[in-house]
């Protein structure tokens, strides 16, 4: 491959031998050092190739060996020049293509991250903009040492972190401690006391105190926000005056039983979105993320109704070789709105997968479902549905801490 290229660029010609001793001049050229290859024979003659520095020296061969040799191709790049001599304009635009290819690599057109799980490529992203870092900066600007420090100064679970340019595109390397934001945290919930609040309207079905001061017996009616585990305890003395007060984070189970009422309709009649099979594709091209559309769409215009569908994706030199330049295409679809109306199993269909969903939903949270009363009623231009679910669930959540 790396001959063919040097081959190309220095230029070679596809040679027709004629004669009697072709096998004395090809010992010949070997024996002074002439590259000759892929020989063929072609009846009473044969062909191979030979760079243009070695054709030249054939001459002497030929007299020697009394053989007559011919120029049938000529391939490379001083061919191409040669032919294209006056065509000023083509090496004209390839000189201004290659300026501006080159103008561009020397500016970053994308950044990515690697090795981030805690912290999202958005946040990060936005952290290294006000730095200073974002796409279209300069690489010689850029100082990855500084980046790094501020980068482990600013995400304290974040111990290791490296930046690298590669062709046009910044790449940010981080490892994360994945023990230090939970231990951190848990750290903190303990050294802060608080109480336990109830987060539904709920009957206390149970209540397990590890912590605090239970409020609530089971039995009792509990509204959201609640105190049901107090995280002070008071001391009194037998005047029953207050000798001191004790703060911890107050820590149990609370079981409750929860009522959800249920209601919901279905319409029986529905916009149907129906597409025409009338589509127009216009073709996009944007610089920096700012796309424009090559054709005024003046067939879309005659669509009263109609989806967009843009597509497109930035043009990259090789894997890490990104231009400020995106190609995309706009799909126009046409579509019609029809009104429909569901029969009596359709809706029917329907109002059982909201139930199932709203089911679904709630055993998620739940510890145990005691009672689905929930009925359908299908008749008219609805359908309704409408009833209680009662479930047992946890109904305590961490309210807040003293200061």
């Amino acid at each position: 491959m790396i001959e063919l290229l040097i081959n190309k660029f220095k230029g070679y010609v596809c040679v027709e031998l004629k004669g009697n001793t072709p096998e004395r001049f090809f010992n010949l050229a070997n024996a002074r050092g002439i590259h000759i290859w892929d020989i063929r024979k072609v009846d009473d003659s044969s062909s191979f190739y030979v760079s243009v520095k070695d054709v030249y020296r054939l001459k002497s061969i030929t007299k020697k060996t009394k053989m007559k040799i011919r120029i049938r191709e000529r391939y490379g790049l001083p061919f191409f020049l040669f032919c294209n001599r006056k065509r000023k304009m083509l090496f004209m635009g390839l000189l201004t293509g290659w300026v501006i290819v080159y103008v561009m690599s020397l500016y970053v057109w994308n950044i990515s991250f690697e090795g981030n799980r805690a912290h999202t490529d958005d946040e990060l992203t936005k952290f290294v903009e006000r730095l200073g870092i974002k796409e279209g900066i300069k690489q010689s600007s850029i100082e990855p040492e500084e980046i790094e420090k501020a980068i482990r100064n600013e995400f304290f679970d974040i111990t290791w972190a490296s930046v690298e340019v590669s062709g046009t595109m910044l790449r940010i390397h981080v490892r994360e401690n994945s023990n230090y934001k939970l231990d951190n945290e848990l750290e903190d919930d303990e050294e802060q006391p608080g109480d336990i609040i109830s987060t539904r309207n709920a009957t206390v079905m149970s209540i397990v105190t590890r912590s605090g001061t239970p409020l609530v017996k089971e039995g009792e009616l509990v509204k959201v926000g609640d105190k049901l585990i107090d995280g002070k305890y008071t001391l009194y003395g037998d005047d029953l005056s207050v000798i001191a007060e004790h703060f911890v984070k107050a820590d149990g189970d609370i079981v409750g039983k929860v009522i959800y009422d249920i209601n919901e309709t279905i319409a029986r009649e529905y916009e149907h979105k129906c597409y025409t099979g009338n589509e127009y594709i216009v073709k996009n091209i944007g610089y920096d993320s700012r796309q424009c559309e090559l054709v005024l769409p003046w067939e879309v215009k005659k669509y009263k109704l109609y989806d967009t569908i843009t597509t497109g994706e930035r043009i990259k030199l090789g894997d890490d070789f990104y231009l400020p330049v995106y190609i995309g295409e706009t799909v126009y679809k046409e579509y019609e709105v029809k009104q429909e109306k569901y029969t009596d199993e359709e809706l029917e269909k329907l109002a059982n997968e909201k139930i199932e969903y709203i089911l679904k939903k709630l055993e998620k949270n739940t510890i145990q479902i005691l009672d689905n009363s929930v009925k359908i009623e299908n008749g008219g231009e609805y359908c309704k549905i409408s009833g209680q679910i009662t479930v047992l669930e946890y109904i305590g959540s961490f309210g807040g801490t003293y200061e």
